[in-house]
């Protein structure tokens, strides 16, 4: 029998057997609280960076649908002319189509608003708003800031995007302004229960916060921990005190369109307390659990003092501490982790299953995971436990599954078997993602590009996509109305496949390189070109080209008008005008030949008064001559019927004799007139008559604006490979920078001509511009007022 000394030894040596061994499964349980911890925190990192991508595109793609639905009015006629009722009429009918927009407009270069979906009272002024200025100066779409409406009195955040001239020169911003109360509304319904997300414009004011949108919605926060955190990492992810004082884990992504467009910061987060909730609780239940555990040997070491006691305990132990920690993984996973037996027969159900599904464990186990299973997809569980028994990998796939309620829900699927000794399969893991808001969301995408293409269809205008190999990629309605050929035929097909045979021989590797590159031409212009339908007939159209970017793949979009009727309408009035002006022709050379024979005294003798009045009657009528030879010219070219008669044109000489015509002109004003000729410049193929035609209005022009003393340069020299340059260069008056786009415009003159006695008639510069293009050159015009002009006109060399 044991004596009492060495019983009391042996039970205080296995009370400190049984205490040391609880250390261990102590630093277990606090190792696997942090271990489960640092995953739960880079779970809350993931999902933070995740949705923070995921707030940062929905950003972005509403900046883009915006940037093209600004590229597109950019190119409207009513905004180009600056047709103020009409404009505002279109847009108003747009706004009443996206309720995402609380007003549609268009700028002047000073600021001044002259279209609007929203009546305004008085004029409007919007210099100092931050879009405008940004698409001003880089002549890109630009981002805004926070601002209040002037015409809507609403929270907006403002998109521009400038309207080009021909010479690249801004002739208007349009805007469209995002309604900030439909941008929370939407940052509402797409951000998860406990998650904060903030958007801030540039300057640190908020545009949108999920929640509590109300109290925070137009509040500069530039000073506070969370902006400054946000400007200085940018993208990262970083725990920092909210505006609202609660600590959370925050992913921020800065969101920009462009390098010079602007840009907004989001920043999403979760607070740490309340998603390591289930890290803590499971913390304390392990504790609770080894505690308990502990005091249990420790009793029976104490009362019974058992050998084999003692090892029972301790095996046990570890058995509840392996089961504990397999549970707490089990249960802390937010997805469903569901146990099923080979006949389906659902075996195990974790808090995520109960989450995703709505059953409790105690529902559901023992009963056939068909339960799960909507009756159109019933076929899939004997499918995939089929495939598992042939040794088959099943590969993660998305499906739908139905909830306790009834309800439909997509879930994505990782099926993985149990195994057993030698190969054999005992049972089946299925763990299930809950996706549905995501579907919902890419749903949503479609719609709007649903919607997108609607819109398209109902246009009467041709609306064309193309590619970067200029194959065609969209076709309208309006398109398949106006060529005759249905949409899917046209799909894939070269957009050159739509002009003449004569004009795609010629011209269809140039029209894809205008259109597909860089060096696009026609790109933000308005030109008319010749369209052949299905049946062969060619009709002259209108062609309006944008372009845009997805990815690294830049796509144009054509906009098409037929202008049959538009033509008809201009030749009828040609041939009217070149009618009227012969007409007036005759006469008026009879009084200056009747004026001639007054002066030369041939049917009496005229005295100093006489004559002086007949000076006046024979230079006005010299002046109605003139005008009458430009309508002439206009309404014949105007009508196409100028063919020119093209020979191999000496371009020195050429400009030589034009300078020898207006030396005598030059000199009387002390001007001088000299040359510069390119000297290994070659031969062109030119009409010489014409082209001393533009040389002569342009020297004209130049001499009457250049004051006393001036000095005037004609020249030509190489372009490129396939053009030569002229010009005509002046030190006189110059032209305002207000007026040079509609220089070239019908009977317009430049306010220039206050220094000059001589008046024209508005029409030489006009009749210039089509004797260029019908050479297939271009002309225009660089000046600064008081700082001279220069004329430039390129012609091709062959």
């Amino acid at each position: 029998m044991m004596k009492p000394f060495q019983l009391s030894r042996l039970r205080h040596r296995l009370i400190l057997l049984v205490s040391i061994a609880t250390i261990p499964a102590l630093g277990l349980i606090l190792y696997d609280a942090w271990n489960d911890r640092v995953q739960q925190t880079r779970e809350i990192e993931r999902s933070v960076e995740r949705l923070a991508r995921f707030f940062a595109n929905e950003q972005l793609r509403i900046m883009e649908s915006a940037r093209q639905l600004l590229i597109a009015l950019a190119q409207l006629r009513e905004v180009r002319q600056r047709d103020t009722r009409a404009c505002s009429a279109l847009f108003a009918e747009l706004d009443a189509h996206y309720s995402l927009y609380a007003n549609f407009g268009a700028v002047d270069p000073d600021g001044t608003v002259f279209c609007s979906s929203v009546p305004a009272r008085g004029s409007i002024n919007v210099s100092e708003r931050a879009y405008f200025n940004r698409a001003l100066e880089t002549r890109e779409f630009a981002v805004g800031e926070y601002q209040i409406g002037r015409a809507t009195g609403k929270a907006m955040l403002n998109f521009g995007y400038p309207v080009l001239n021909e010479k690249g020169n801004v002739q208007a911003i349009v805007f469209v302004a995002l309604d900030l109360g439909w941008l929370n509304n939407r940052i509402a319904e797409l951000s998860p229960s406990e998650t904060a997300v903030i958007l801030l414009d540039a300057k640190g004011t908020i545009l949108a916060r999920d929640p509590e949108p109300e109290r925070w919605v137009g509040k500069s926060v530039p000073e506070t921990p969370l902006f400054r955190t946000v400007a200085a990492r940018a993208e990262s992810v970083h725990e920092t005190v909210d505006l609202d004082g609660i600590t959370r884990l925050y992913s921020f992504s800065t969101v920009s369109p462009g390098a010079q467009a602007g840009k907004l910061y989001v920043a999403v987060g979760m607070p740490m307390q309340s998603t390591l909730a289930n890290v803590n609780r499971s913390l304390a239940r392990n504790l609770a659990w080894l505690g308990l555990v502990a005091a249990m040997a420790l009793v029976a070491a104490w009362l019974i003092g058992d050998r084999f006691i003692v090892d029972y305990v301790n095996e046990r132990v570890r058995a509840e501490e392996a089961l504990a920690k397999l549970g707490a993984v089990v249960e802390s996973s937010d997805d469903a982790i569901i146990g099923e037996s080979l006949d389906g027969t659902i075996t195990s159900w974790n808090s995520g299953a109960k989450q995703i599904y709505g059953y409790a464990a105690e529902e559901v186990v023992g009963r056939p995971i068909s339960v799960l299973i909507p009756t159109d997809h019933a076929a899939e569980v004997r499918e995939i436990l089929d495939r598992l028994k042939r040794g088959e990998h099943i590969v993660p796939y998305e499906t739908v599954h139905r909830t306790k309620a009834g309800k439909r829900i997509f879930v994505s699927l990782t099926i993985s078997p149990i195994m057993g000794e030698a190969g054999r399969i005992l049972a089946v893991s299925t763990i299930a993602r809950n996706i549905t808001e995501r579907k919902g969301i890419e749903e949503q995408l479609r719609a709007s590009e649903e919607r997108f293409r609607a819109l398209a269809q109902t246009a009467n205008d041709a609306i064309i996509s193309a590619d970067t190999d200029g194959n065609i990629t969209y076709f309208n309605r309006g398109a398949e109305e106006m060529f005759g050929y249905a949409a899917n035929s046209m799909v894939g097909r070269p957009l050159a496949a739509l002009m003449p045979d004569n004009f795609r021989s010629a011209h269809e590797e140039g029209l894809k390189r205008l259109v597909t590159t860089g060096e696009a031409r026609l790109v933000g212009k308005t030109v008319e070109l010749a369209g052949k339908r299905s049946d062969g007939k060619e009709f002259p159209m209108e062609l309006s080209l944008a372009s845009w970017k997805a990815g690294a793949s830049t796509f144009f979009t054509a906009i098409i008008r037929d202008i049959t009727r538009r033509k008809r309408a201009e030749q009828r009035q040609a041939d009217f005008t070149a009618m009227i002006a012969h007409d007036l022709r005759s006469p008026l050379m009879t009084v200056v030949s009747a004026t001639d024979i007054l002066k030369d005294g041939l049917v009496g003798s005229v005295n100093q008064a006489q004559r002086k009045w007949l000076d006046t009657i024979q230079a006005q009528a010299h002046s109605l001559v003139n005008l009458v030879g430009d309508f002439l010219d206009l309404s014949k070219l105007e009508a196409g019927r100028i063919d020119l008669i093209k020979e191999k044109v000496d371009l020195e000489e050429l400009i030589k004799t034009s300078a020898d015509h207006y030396v005598i002109l030059a000199e009387e004003k002390k001007i001088t007139l000299r040359s510069r000729v390119e000297p290994t410049l070659a031969r062109i193929e030119a009409d010489p008559r014409r082209l001393n035609q533009v040389l002569g209005n342009l020297l004209s022009n130049a001499i009457k604006f250049t004051l006393a003393g001036g000095d005037i340069e004609i020249g030509a020299g190489s372009e490129n490979g396939a053009e030569v340059k002229l010009w005509v260069k002046d030190n006189g008056v110059g032209i305002p920078a207000a007026e040079i786009g509609q220089l070239f415009e019908k009977y317009r003159q430049t306010t220039s001509g206050k220094f000059s006695a001589q008046k024209g008639t508005g029409l030489g510069l006009v009749i210039c511009k089509m004797i260029v293009e019908t050479h297939g050159g271009k002309i225009w015009v660089e000046s600064e007022d008081n700082s001279g002009a220069t004329f430039f006109f390129t012609l091709p060399r062959a």
